[in-house]
């Protein structure tokens, strides 16, 4: 009998694992879709960021002003006056960044008016009115 032995076919040989062009666009693709979406999303944290330090600049300014109100002059001790005082909690002393605020007489020369800031790449945010 006979037997039949397969022919040794060069295309049968194994390929080599590898990734094809195509797919490697492919990832890459991605992978600067990605990039481009956490770009935006850091963007838009910076920008919550210094929202926050606005609003609780304004809530440090009103505290000032009552501090104000109640003591007839704005507060010799610093901001700190104002957690003694209970007029403020210790957390809004702070800024996102954890700085403190500073403040100084506002602008308009008023004596009842104050402005509450913080700064951060050299950037001024400070209470609004």
């Amino acid at each position: 009998m006979m037997q039949i032995q397969p022919c040794a076919n060069p295309g049968s040989r194994r390929r080599r694992s590898a990734f094809t062009l195509l797919e490697v666009l492919v990832v890459v693709a991605i992978i600067v879709m990605l990039a481009g979406m956490a770009v935006g999303v850091m963007s838009y944290l910076e920008r919550a960021r210094e929202d926050t330090a606005v609003i609780n600049a304004s809530t440090v300014k009103k505290a000032m002003l009552d501090y104000k109100i109640r003591n007839g002059d704005w507060p010799q001790g610093g901001l700190n006056d104002l957690v003694n005082e209970g007029t403020l909690k210790a957390d809004n002393l702070l800024d996102p960044w954890k700085q403190p605020y500073q403040w100084e007489p506002a602008a308009s020369g008023r004596d009842d008016d104050v402005v509450v800031y913080t700064t951060h790449n050299n950037k001024r945010l400070q209470s609004r009115n």
